[in-house]
């Protein structure tokens, strides 16, 4: 059991999350159970306690935004290296310059198939 890891996605957009989950479960490219945070907070707490192997995170949330997220996970000594892909509609220049400040490269600019998807997480994590 120690030896699960998991994917979290992080979006408040509930039609997001519902195709992912419906897409993970079912695709035996990507090894890792889903978890589900709905704000920046809650991923965090999430990130905390479960050895996630990749994060999806959408940028613009309610409470604590995706920005908030990655600065306060990259303070923290065990969540700095898990690798975030910032998924969002707003992926422009500043975004992603504001991003690289976090070392933050890996970008999926919403809508994009769970074929992207898996791409982008393959590119991050490889498999193995």
């Amino acid at each position: 059991m120690e030896d699960k890891k998991y994917i979290l996605i992080v979006d408040d957009e509930e039609i997001i999350i519902e195709m992912l989950l419906r897409r993970i479960l079912i695709n035996p490219q990507i090894p890792w159970e889903p978890l589900v945070a709905r704000d920046g907070y809650e991923a965090l707490d999430l990130m905390r306690r479960f050895p996630v192997a990749v994060v999806i995170l959408d940028i613009q949330m309610r409470n604590l935004d995706g920005y908030e997220v990655i600065r306060k996970a990259k303070e923290e000594e065990p969540l700095k290296d898990i690798p975030i892909i910032v998924s969002s509609g707003v992926v422009n220049n500043e975004v992603k310059e504001r991003l690289a400040a976090f070392q933050i490269t890996h970008f999926l600019d919403k809508p994009y198939t769970f074929e992207q998807f898996v791409q982008k997480i393959q590119e991050v994590v490889p498999p193995g």
